[in-house]
């Protein structure tokens, strides 16, 4: 007598349960309609003459015609090993912003050199292979030997420390300060008539240091400006 009961009570929830299913399932169809590409500053500003300046041009998810999720952003395998399928980065600390002025956004480190002025530096390479993976930068074994020096001169690689999250006691200094020229000759270009850099190292400078109480790695950290703010436009 029991049976009928309990099948009575099964077709009652069975609408409830089917409409439960339903809503679930259009929250998922309206989360993945909502989806929408993360956009970069400037990450697409084509010439207006190139006739890419189209608004209605739509860049495809990484998931187009295939099974994978969308949303999905996962690593390439070739981030972890590069004989691996996919693109091979060696520099991924930055982002390539494209169109009409290219260029490449590194971060700028903080540092302060051996005469107490506050410095801002870039990081590339490095013989550190796990710190290279974690700042996304390029990872050089043989960078290390840029450590050495002659006898009684100095090191190819300029020693420093890491105090209070800065790299401090850097003597080495960059003169930022000329304006760039370059003369052609009068025959022809080249041989040039004049050339003058725009920046300028002194004696001491070199763009290799090694970090002692860091595990004595050597970094190619080149110097982007002395003696300024963290809010420079016009150096880089």
């Amino acid at each position: 007598m029991l049976l009928p009961c309990a099948f009575s009570a099964l077709v009652i929830l069975l609408p409830w349960a089917i409409s439960a299913g339903t809503i679930k399932k259009s929250t998922l169809s309206s989360s993945h309609r909502s989806y929408r590409r993360q956009a970069f500053p400037n990450e697409f500003n084509p010439a207006p003459d190139s006739g890419l300046d189209d608004p209605t041009i739509q860049i495809a998810d990484p998931s187009f015609a295939t099974a994978i999720k969308v949303g999905y952003q996962g690593p390439m395998a070739s981030y972890e090993n590069h004989a691996l399928v996919g693109p091979v980065d060696l520099l991924r600390n930055g982002h390539v912003n494209y169109g009409v002025n290219p260029n490449f956004t590194l971060p700028l480190y903080h540092g302060v050199s051996a005469s107490n002025t506050s410095y801002w530096w870039i990081v590339t390479d490095t013989s550190d292979e796990g710190n290279a993976k974690q700042l996304g930068i390029n990872f050089s074994s043989k960078l290390k030997f840029a450590a050495q020096g002659k006898k009684g001169g100095p090191m190819g690689a300029e020693q420093l420390n890491i105090v209070d999250n800065a790299v401090y006691g850097r003597v080495g200094l960059v003169d930022f300060s000329p304006v760039r020229k370059l003369v052609p000759g009068a025959s022809s270009p080249f041989p040039p008539k004049s050339v003058q850099p725009g920046s300028v190292g002194d004696a001491n400078y070199t763009p290799m240091i090694q970090l002692l109480n860091a595990g004595a790695e050597v970094y190619n950290a080149p110097v982007r400006r002395f003696g300024a703010t963290r809010n420079f436009d016009d150096s880089c």
